[in-house]
């Protein structure tokens, strides 16, 4: 869900980052944009950044969590982390 609503977002104009703890998926988004298969056809947001959790260094006036439940326990302290 975070990709698609954060690629949607890209897409209109918001300037966006993914904060993911899998790395063939942010390399995948580096590398070729966030692939969106959406009913209305596919297409690649290459308007955004991926990071991992520990690279984010402050948090954005907007936060959106879409976390899986085994990545709660990591977010959480990263998320800590940046509120300093």
């Amino acid at each position: 869900m975070g990709s698609l609503f954060g690629g949607l977002l890209a897409e209109s104009g918001n300037e966006v980052t993914l904060i993911d703890v899998n790395d063939a998926h942010i390399g995948a988004i580096r590398a070729k944009g966030l692939r969106l298969a959406t009913d209305s056809g596919d297409r690649q947001i290459a308007t955004l950044k991926a990071l991992r959790p520990y690279d984010v260094a402050d948090l954005p006036d907007l936060s959106q969590k879409c976390t899986p439940s085994p990545d709660i326990a990591i977010d959480a302290r990263h998320a800590l982390r940046a509120l300093g």
